[in-house]
């Protein structure tokens, strides 16, 4: 029987091996007594599933499932459902955790009691990066590293990749509800973290920001790049709107704008992307979430044997029948 402070760790992946091996092994190395790591297989076809069968061999502790329908939000639910732990935790295949994150966490939340905690990022560069990349908090914030400060805090949500709930906060929230309630098939930038927050502030349920936390998150070549980053830009002004966060029209492009020379060519991606989701909406193409919506009902996923699948194609999977809508694909 498992301790009650038993932690599972998920970590969904698609088609990142390399990466998602270090990931593991950092996880593995975790000073904390109690965990299982499970890995949600998206549909690698990259030599994942081999790669973790090798390490599941060596270190029990390692699982895998597969979720058959491509979304980090669905392979989150997935996760969720098959933690054996009174406590999930969440990392993305990116990224890699000193030994002492778990304990940081899970002390956070003995001393809080919140039953959502998470950490920040720090950038693991490939090479060298830009000067003016190097220097741009807001061009950074883009890339998804966030300030939140340096104590600890209560925040509104915390990042997907370096958070910890409880089994009883995720359920009393439904996990991370179902995307396909309220948007198009078009990209979004992350987003399913925000819209956690808010689900757990409807529930009545805190959340904390651990600073001592922190996980590196890579970044490779290509998302240095500045046409990356503006791109980006103009798809987070669009998901802010999809998932409802952004009602006054182009009000995080001109606060953006207002903080310093830096910003201005985030702020005038984030405008367009913004006009351009509204746009979408007025035409019928776009379901954004409103802040009065129940959007409560479950992500769809389909119960895989991972083990039974291995190494076999999977069919095509047939689009839901309740909806007309494709699930969204993520910048990455």
């Amino acid at each position: 029987m498992l301790p009650s402070d038993h932690v599972t760790i998920v970590v969904p992946t698609y088609n990142a091996c390399h990466d998602l091996r270090e990931a593991v092994l950092s996880l593995l190395a975790q000073d904390y007594p109690s965990l299982d790591v499970l890995v949600v297989d998206n549909n690698c076809t990259d030599g994942t599933c081999e790669m973790l069968d090798d390490l599941a061999r060596r270190d029990a502790r390692v699982r895998r499932v597969l979720e058959t329908e491509q979304s980090v939000t669905c392979a989150r639910n997935r996760g969720c459902h098959e933690a054996q732990g009174n406590y999930v935790a969440f990392l993305d295949h990116d990224e890699i955790a000193p030994p002492h994150w778990l304990s940081t966490l899970m002390q956070c939340h003995r001393e809080t009691g919140a039953p959502g905690v998470g950490g920040p990022y720090q950038p693991l560069w490939e090479g060298t990066p830009s000067r003016w990349l190097a220097r741009s908090t807001c061009m950074q914030e883009t890339l998804s590293f966030m300030d939140f400060g340096r104590v600890r805090r209560p925040v509104d949500w915390l990042l997907g990749g370096n958070v910890l709930y409880t089994r009883e906060a995720l359920e009393r929230v439904n996990y991370f509800g179902n995307w396909k309630s309220y948007t198009s098939g078009r990209c979004l930038v992350g987003g399913d973290d925000i819209v956690m927050g808010e689900r757990m502030r409807r529930a009545g349920l805190q959340m904390h920001f651990e600073p001592a936390a922190v996980v590196s998150h890579k970044v490779p070549r290509r998302r240095q790049r500045l046409s990356y980053i503006l791109r980006r830009a103009f798809w987070s002004g669009y998901t802010d709107l999809a998932i409802g966060r952004e009602w006054k029209f182009g009000a995080k492009g001109v606060r953006a704008l207002k903080r310093g020379p830096d910003a201005i060519a985030v702020g005038m991606m984030i405008l367009p992307g913004t006009l351009y989701a509204r746009l979408l909406v007025r035409l019928g193409y776009l379901h954004p979430l409103s802040p009065t919506d129940d959007d409560s009902a479950p992500c769809l996923y389909s119960v895989v044997d991972a083990e039974a699948t291995a190494g076999q194609p999977q069919p095509a999977q047939e689009p839901s029948s309740d909806t007309e809508l494709r699930r969204p694909r993520a910048i990455n």
